[in-house]
């Protein structure tokens, strides 16, 4: 369990949906990009969900709590998966190295200056 802190409040998430997110958020401040993730949490010992906004102005912050689920699941398999390819699609751009699919050769200019 952990307790992500955002803007003005204190959000208890699971430790993959918070390691997921804070992923994700430092993905899209690289990328000068945002976007709005709905996210399972724990309020008053139930499941509810929170919505944020994240991109490059996001203040946001993870801790370890001591507050404990107590049976409630709040883990999201699905949306785990899509935070990190989210933030894959989003990461550093790799060179790629150019390989010729035909053989060219540059014309002769040579004939055209006499």
């Amino acid at each position: 369990m952990r307790e992500m802190h955002y803007v003005n409040d204190v959000l208890l998430v699971s430790d993959d949906i918070c390691e997921a997110v804070f992923e994700y958020a430092a993905a899209l401040a690289r990328a000068s990009s945002a976007d709005v993730v709905t996210i399972p949490t724990l309020r008053h010992e139930l499941r509810s969900s929170s919505s944020l906004v994240l991109g490059s102005a996001s203040q946001l912050f993870c801790s370890t709590s001591d507050t404990d689920a107590a049976g409630v699941d709040i883990d999201d398999p699905a949306l785990v998966a899509r935070l990190w390819a989210l933030a894959g699609l989003l990461g550093t751009p790799k060179a790629v190295p150019f390989t010729p699919t035909m053989e060219w050769e540059s014309p002769s200019f040579d004939d055209d200056l006499t």
